[in-house]
């Protein structure tokens, strides 16, 4: 098995991860061995599924940062289209063997071991990412095509995939990890070939047990009905907005003070998400929602080691009386960033976190003090100063 570990203490709160991406399908259009139902299904191979699987192992494993729950291990499954020229991430690529390929087989025997790894300890934390071509048969569903999808000696239509809803719904219970986190980077469109079938059946589920875990939330790239996007020669735009918001920390979280540490959670990622998926489709120039799902409480990813930096910008407004705006001063709750500043326009790059302006005005006969409180946020700050 390709798992990458670590020498966190098993036997207290670690964090196990699972990361499938698929790019390449052996039945697929274009394929090694297409199959006439591979055909049927009207999917080309991907160039984006697999790296963008490949850049979020290898953040888990040299920046993931969770003091109450150390990774202990990360199991992956790839897929690539190197005939395409997918580029893998370089740390990930050199871990693949032989049986690392996405098919049935390989899921289910990573996805049981990494399910019996979250049940280890009920502190521990689980995250899960899914990529690569999906399909929807319910309103609700998502169902993840593996690379031997369409295979002729399977039996049934869908045993080369996963369903994503039941393996998430399985995994939700009193007695495995509480805290779980859980990236579906799919489509979700129903394919044509369905309406020839009262039921398609064969993906891989497991059975649910009573209750749930206390933290259990899905992130859906795609809403119900609707496709996710990739870059042709990149990755997903719902990885690409996922990866900006971990590393630059804009999809964190803090109350502000120097102190507070500022973190990744599930309500933080909500939020950022949201925002940050359409924003990047509509500058591609397509159209891409998320969805979330499952039971959603504020439970912590990921914790940054410092506040991130953000880019802040002041000027007067409006710029002919920047003449009367001077001693510019910028603190926060421990020190002075900026001191009796009458220049303008001005940059410069700051901690993130909870600050007090404050300037002196003479735009009157008199001069008199302004001040602001300011949510310093990244990935920019822009100040208008009034006079």
């Amino acid at each position: 098995m390709t798992v990458y570990t670590t020498a966190a203490a098993t036997d207290l709160p670690c964090t196990h991860a699972l990361v499938i991406g698929v790019s390449r399908y052996l039945h697929l259009s274009g394929g090694d061995s297409t199959s006439d139902f591979g055909l049927e299904l009207e999917m080309a191979q991907l160039t984006s599924a697999a790296r963008s699987a490949s850049d979020f192992a290898a953040w888990l494993i040299d920046s993931y940062r969770n003091s109450s729950a150390p990774l202990s291990s990360v199991r992956i499954l790839l897929s690539p289209n190197f005939d395409a020229d997918e580029e893998v991430n370089a740390k990930i690529k050199g871990m693949l063997t032989g049986s690392s390929e996405a098919t049935r087989g390989n899921a289910e025997l990573y996805f049981d071991h990494f399910s019996a790894s979250l049940a280890q300890h009920t502190e521990n934390v689980g995250v899960v990412y899914f990529a690569g071509h999906g399909v929807q048969l319910t309103k609700t569903g998502a169902i993840l095509l593996l690379s031997d999808i369409a295979d002729p000696a399977h039996t049934t239509e869908l045993h080369g995939s996963l369903d994503l809803m039941s393996l998430h719904k399985s995994a939700s219970h009193p007695g495995t990890a509480q805290t779980q986190f859980w990236f579906a980077d799919v489509c979700r469109q129903e394919p044509k070939i369905a309406k020839q079938f009262e039921c398609m059946v064969g993906s891989m589920q497991r059975s649910k047990k009573n209750g749930h875990a206390k933290s259990s939330t899905m992130f859906l790239s795609s809403i119900s009905g609707a496709k996710a996007y990739g870059r042709p020669d990149g990755v997903t735009l719902f990885n690409e907005s996922l990866m900006n918001g971990l590393v630059s920390g804009e999809a964190a979280q803090s109350d502000g003070e120097d102190e507070s540490p500022w973190e990744v959670t599930a309500t933080s990622l909500i939020e950022y998400l949201s925002s940050a998926v359409p924003k990047t489709a509509r500058a591609a120039g397509a159209e891409q929602y998320v969805e979330n799902t499952g039971i959603i409480e504020n439970a912590v990813l990921h914790s940054m080691i410092a506040a991130p930096t953000v880019e802040f910008e002041a000027d007067v407004s409006p710029q002919a009386h920047r003449g009367h705006c001077t001693n510019f001063n910028l603190r926060s709750s421990s020190c002075t960033h900026i001191e009796n500043n009458s220049d303008w326009p001005f940059s410069t790059f700051l901690p993130a976190g909870l600050y007090s302006a404050a300037w002196n005005t003479s735009l009157t006969s008199t001069t008199s003090q302004r001040q602001a409180l300011l949510n310093v946020r990244p990935p920019k700050k822009i100040l208008s100063v009034k006079p």
